[in-house]
């Protein structure tokens, strides 16, 4: 099913190269989102539908939350909720002539980059703005360490790619018959630059919808049999090729005159004149060759060669500044031979084009005169002018004219740059610009590739070729697209697929056109240019029309005024449209123009076209083109544009292209390009209503809506629903939240006044604001800040409603406060969160939902069919030969639907559990992930799912089923939906069975008892309040506080003590829990405040007790549960609940007043062994302190008496004369237990209580 990719970045896809929504992994939960909400500094945000994270905030233009360009990356560390694990590493800067700056960052995660994880950073006048981000999700047990070995890896990329041969095979092949060592050595470090090495990355798995990160390894393949450069990225464990991708990188070349190359720096550097193909005479830089006898058959003379250095002024990224730079520009030849564009000498060699000297294999007959005068009679030497002229012994390799025009072409795209948008070279760092011209015999195209543009002859060859359909392909606007790819690699890197891959070729039209204007106003404005068509000097289809002849056949590769004339989309799926989609192409590749990019690049072509001329301007002629614009797009809406020009239009599209992430989609290009006219032109300025309207012109987003003065409103960006619940713990914690209010062109200016009186949530309780009152004037966004307290009740969610009346309206804002609290379901039964359900009527169930992704989608959930389907939920389609009553999908009909549950709500539960039975086919892709297949999905707000399993299909042994019967640790403590997706592309031969479901089951393990020693958490507590303590790290419950007479303030209660053993306090005369409770409070009247307290015993905490009927609880003032006194002791309460049978625990309450230490306790009682063991009686216990304890021994003689305290300490002793009775007195000893011993004999040690 897979098709190969061979995506160099091509200028078209011609001859040979011929032939909704997606599903979201949301990776962002809404807790996260409403983080970023609770940002002071953030005014808006935006969630990227494809990856449920954001792709847009905006920072607010306040002194008071400024925030400093050097400060982006800590901004982002805490706005995003970054951890430890993830790190963000500066990568490149651009300045605009504007003076705004654009920091890139990237994304790692435990050392390994997060391929396309970027975040643009924008800053103007020393704030931060805009931050444009693709920002990816990794859970902290995602796994770095590869199963696969790199050579494994690289063996599964080499299978996919398929090729006959590679470009290190070029340069061993050379290494076979030479001898120099030097050579040999060079030739080494050339392999070395082109074998392909592996870079750990993680990275999205393109095959599936959604987002799906994988570790892979990440290969550079660079083929020569079929000419092939990607990136290719491998699953690291399971060698699955992900992704692969255009990926450009300088390779070390290496050919016949490298050492001549090096001595270049010490040659004159001159300007020439030369006669071009297609822009008459042009001056141009060269450098002078001093001549070489070095080699007697061959001697060189002295020559001009078409190697320049041109200086600008522009940005240096090292010194931060602009100033004057150079940058080197050469041009070469291969003389139409093929193959990979490396210059190696022997196989492929490139050479000199030279003035002054010819080699034999340039077949020249006229004398050239090293004048540095490139005339046409020297270097037009084939021009098939008479009948004798015939291709292919006359060839357009011969021609050197039209290198001049790639030497020109480029040199002049190295001023554009610098001049327009203060860009040192494509890389914005100087880099040197190839251009490699003759390439191939006849070969209608030309590419880039590395910091190389590759041209080709074409195969038109003047006309003599009777299939031949290109000039060479040399032209200005040629060489202005390949570079343009360039930059786009240096900012953007835009992946070279679906929508992102037909920006990087509509970018790059872009730049074709602006090259194009820049020459007709700063060079000669005589030129027969047409900028909206690409390539209108070089296609020949039309037999030759060139472009100043103004006839409406001629023909171009693509038309930028008028896209549909050469069968390209003008309007975002719209006419023409190839579908990107998942599940309209699954697989870009080759055969499909890599989802349309060629194609869809007309889109954006048609925004450019509007955004610089305007709407219902006459068209230049050409083959199929209308008169005019019509000023109508494809959904049937009128537009109206006016144009910015060429100038202000360029600088908004490059601006907006430098802020673009990897994965950009035309809607992204959208925020970022009016963004940029609101930074540098102003909020509703012109330049904001022309950009927007000229979107909408093309079918994104909606037109710009002018609004009438003194309106004021709330943002519709402002959160209508807010958490409670914050990811900070203890007492008084709170969430803050802004709450933006826009003006337009209020005059006069006026104060208005908050009122939050009709809020059900309680001023000062439940939340604040931070003013009252707001001044409005002009047209601007004044914000205040919603404070939501944690309060830790269980309560109804409730609602802030916050107005005020402006010009006799009431404007409102009403915030619904979730309230993530619940009574804790305690102990060992398990919950059921949803029970059974089986399908067993033909309708949904009560409050499930269907939702079709990709619409319209013929195949659909279906219930209680026939047969096999009965009771069951399954995927079936309606057509006029389709069942609803067997689970049978159309496989050519592509579809994404979901089967959604009602909400769940597992708060305060654990170990959320799903099953449910299953049966699956779709189809069958050995060693391929599935296309068509069910799968377990998640949600937390019912729009953005995760993947809950692994997919669920056709396998090799025919159609499966099971058993689905899985924890999901994601859903504990959450409110959540469970969703049932159904995927299926379009590639599937036969209509099979689909995917069935049953037996639906979701429960949850409640929570456990607090056993650990130093659990701790703690509680906010006002009067009256009812609030359960659960620790911090575990959430297993420690105690319940109700009914307090006072405001308690902070109660924190930490386990001081653990365990199951009884610890004796004599001094209380009872055996108490080992399991201690330490509670405090902070409260002005928490000291003489009365409350319930319930404490949670388990049975094992209880085991070693007599009878728990008798268990009470004691209370001690201070830290040291057996420092008791009469004064500072309390027992009482009494068992409230044994459930330790059935659950695994009990409860405890008593009536308290004041905070300190807490344990369960059993009075110590006489026993029988206390009071007659061996005919020994004790009496009285207890006894009064200072009385006498008497002991009788009916059958032993006493010859002493020990008494210890309960630390084992003697304290009394005392010899008798062999009586059977004695006393002892107590007068020297305190109140508390001791044990009395007789005879220094241990079997014969007795208790008793001094009182």
């Amino acid at each position: 099913m897979k098709i190969k990719l061979h995506n160099f970045k091509f200028l078209m896809v011609l001859g040979a190269f011929v032939g909704t929504m997606s599903m979201v992994q949301a990776q962002t939960s809404l807790s996260a989102v409403q983080k970023l909400q609770d940002q002071q500094k953030i005014t808006n945000v935006k969630i990227s539908k494809e990856r449920g994270t954001p792709s847009l905030i905006k920072l607010s233009n306040s002194q008071t939350h400024r925030v400093e360009p050097q400060e982006a990356s800590l901004f982002l560390r805490e706005a995003l909720g970054l951890r430890e694990t993830t790190t963000l590493a500066e990568k490149r800067a651009h300045v605009t002539p504007s003076g705004s700056k654009v920091v890139k960052y990237q994304e790692y995660f435990k050392g390994v980059k997060v391929e396309h994880g970027i975040y643009n950073a924008l800053s103007k006048d020393n704030a931060l703005k805009a931050i444009t981000l693709e920002h990816y999700e990794l859970k902290d047990n995602f796994n770095v360490a590869a199963s696969l070995s790199e050579d494994n890896a690289l063996n599964y990329a080499l299978n996919f790619v398929g090729a006959t041969e590679y470009a290190w095979d070029y340069y061993n092949f050379l290494k076979l018959n030479e001898t120099d060592p030097a050579r040999l050595t060079q030739l080494d470090a050339a392999v070395n630059s082109v074998y392909p090495t592996g870079e750990l990355v993680i990275v999205d798995n393109y095959n599936e919808p959604g987002i799906s990160l994988r570790l892979a390894y990440k290969f550079n393949i660079y083929a020569a049999e079929p000419l092939y450069r990607a990136d290719i990225y491998v699953d690291a464990v399971n060698g699955e090729i992900l992704l692969a991708d255009q990926d450009i990188k300088h390779a070390a070349e290496l050919n016949n005159e490298i050492a001549e190359r090096r001595k270049m720096s010490s040659y004159a550097m001159v300007q020439a004149m030369g006669e071009t193909r297609y822009a008459g005479t042009r001056n141009f830089e060269t450098t002078l060759l001093s001549a070489d006898a070095s080699d007697p058959v061959n001697p060189l003379p002295e020559r001009y060669v078409l190697d320049g250095t041109i200086t600008v002024n522009a940005f240096n990224p090292d010194s931060q500044t602009i100033e004057s730079v150079t940058v080197l520009n050469e041009t070469r030849s291969y003389d139409g031979i093929g193959g990979v564009p490396l210059n190696v000498g022997g196989t492929i060699p490139s050479y000199e084009i030279t003035d002054g000297s010819s080699r034999l294999e340039e077949g020249q007959l006229n004398v050239e005169i090293a004048d540095n005068f490139w005339s046409a009679d020297e270097h037009y030497r084939d021009r098939f002018e008479t009948p004798a002229d015939n291709y292919p012994v006359d060839n357009e390799f011969d021609n050197d004219d039209v290198a001049l025009d790639a030497h020109w072409g480029s040199e002049v795209v190295i001023r554009y740059w610098a001049d327009r948008h203060n860009r040192w070279s494509f890389d914005g760092a100087g880099e040197k610009i190839t251009s490699f011209v003759h390439y191939g015999d006849g070969y209608d195209n030309a590419f880039y590739s590395s910091s190389t543009m590759t041209y080709g002859d074409g195969s038109y060859q003047g006309g003599t070729n009777p299939n031949g359909s290109f000039a060479p392909l040399m032209s200005m606007d040629v060489a202005a697209h390949e570079i343009g790819h360039g930059v786009c690699d240096f900012t953007a890197d835009l992946v070279y697929a679906r929508q992102s891959g037909g920006m990087n070729e509509g970018f790059s039209d872009i730049w074709a056109a602006a090259v194009e204007a820049y020459v007709l106003e700063e060079i000669d404005s005589t030129l027969p240019y047409q900028p909206y068509g690409i390539g209108e000097q070089i296609d020949e289809r039309d037999g030759g029309i060139q472009p100043g002849e103004d006839n409406p056949d001629m023909r171009a590769l693509r038309f930028m005024d008028d896209p549909n004339a050469a069968g390209d989309p003008e309007c975002f799926e719209g006419v023409n449209w190839i579908d990107t989609s998942e599940a309209g192409c699954p697989a870009p590749n080759l055969g499909n123009d890599q989802c349309g990019v060629h194609s869809n690049s007309g889109v954006l072509n048609k925004w450019f076209y509007l955004l610089v001329e305007g709407s219902g301007q006459v068209f230049t002629p050409g083959r199929d083109k209308r008169a005019a614009d019509d000023e109508v797009n494809d959904n049937g809406d009128p537009y109206s544009v006016e144009g910015l020009g060429f100038q202000i239009a360029e600088q908004i599209a490059f601006k907006g292209e430098v802020l673009l992430t990897p994965n950009a989609t035309f809607s992204d290009m959208r925020d970022a390009s009016i963004l940029v006219a609101q930074q540098d032109y102003g909020v509703d300025s012109n330049e904001e209503i022309q950009t927007t309207n000229a979107w909408f012109g093309i079918c994104v987003g909606e037109s710009y809506i002018t609004p009438d003065p003194n309106q004021v409103f709330f943002s519709s960006a402002n959160a209508n629903s807010l958490q409670e619940k914050n990811n900070d713990t203890g007492c008084n914690t709170f969430r803050t939240y802004t709450v933006n209010v826009a003006t337009v062109q209020v005059n006069p200016a006026v104060t208005v006044t908050l009122d939050t009186s009709a809020s059900t949530a309680e001023l000062g309780v439940d939340f604040d604001i931070s003013t009252t009152t707001l001044d409005l004037e002009g047209t601007a966004t004044e914000s205040f800040e919603v404070t939501i307290y944690n309060d830790a009740l269980v309560e109804e969610d409730e609602l802030i409603s916050i107005l005020f009346d402006f010009m006799g309206e009431t404007k409102t804002q009403v915030i619904n406060v979730l309230d993530d609290d619940v009574v804790p379901a305690i102990g060992a039964s398990v919950v059921e969160i949803m029970p059974i359900e089986e399908f067993a009527s033909s309708a949904i169930p009560n409050d499930w939902e269907e939702i079709i992704v990709v619409d319209p989608s013929m195949n659909k959930w279906y219930y209680n069919g026939a047969g096999t389907e009965s009771g069951r939920a399954y995927i079936s389609y309606t057509s006029p030969v389709g069942s609803t009553n067997s689970a049978i999908y159309e496989s050519n009909s592509p579809s994404h639907v979901i089967l959604k549950t009602p909400e769940l709500n597992a708060l305060g539960l654990n170990d959320v559990r799903v099953t449910f039975d299953w049966e699956a086919g779709g189809e069958l892709d050995p060693g391929n992930p599935a296309f068509d297949y069910g799968q377990l999905v998640y949600s937390f707000d019912g729009v953005n799912f995760e993947e809950g399993s692994e997919r669920f299909a056709l396998e090799e042994d025919g159609i499966m089923s099971g058993t689905f019967d899985e924890i999901i640790p994601e859903l504990a403590n959450t409110r959540f939906f469970l969703g049932f997706r159904w995927f299926n592309d379009t590639n599937a031969t036969t209509s099979a069975f689909s995917f069935a479901i049953d037996n639906v089951h979701v429960e949850a393990l409640p929570a456990a008892v607090e056993t650990e020693l130093n659990a701790t958490t703690s509680n906010t507590v006002n009067t009256n309040n009812d609030v359960y303590f659960a620790s911090n790290d575990s959430g297993s419950i420690i105690a319940r506080i109700e009914g307090a007479t006072q405001d308690l303030g902070c109660v924190e209660m930490t386990l001081t003590g653990s365990g199951t053993d009884l610890i004796t306090n004599a001094n209380a005369g009872v055996d108490r829990s080992s399991k201690v409770i330490e509670i405090t409070a902070d409260g002005f009247d928490a000291s003489s405040a009365t409350y319930d307290l319930t404490l949670f015993m388990t049975t094992d905490e209880l085991a070693n007790f007599n009878s728990m009927a008798d268990l009470q609880i004691m209370k001690v003032e201070g830290s040291d549960i057996d420092a008791t006194t009469s004064s500072n002791t309390v027992i009482t309460g009494s068992m409230l609940e044994d459930l330790t049978a059935a659950e695994g625990y009990a409860t405890f309450k008593g009536t308290f007043t004041g905070f300190s230490s807490f344990a369960i306790v059993q009075p110590v009682t006489a026993s029988v062994k206390d009071v007659l063991i061996s005919s020994v009686s004790l009496y009285p216990s207890p006894v009064a302190q200072g009385g006498l304890v008497n002991i009788t021994a009916k059958d032993i003689v006493i010859n002493s008496a020990s008494v210890f305290d309960v630390r084992g300490a003697k304290v009394i002793e005392k010899k008798f004369a062999g009586n059977q009775q004695i006393q002892l007195s107590v007068a020297t000893l305190q109140s508390g237990f001791y044990f009395v011993r007789l005879n220094n004999d241990a079997n014969k040690t007795f208790k008793f209580i001094v009182k």
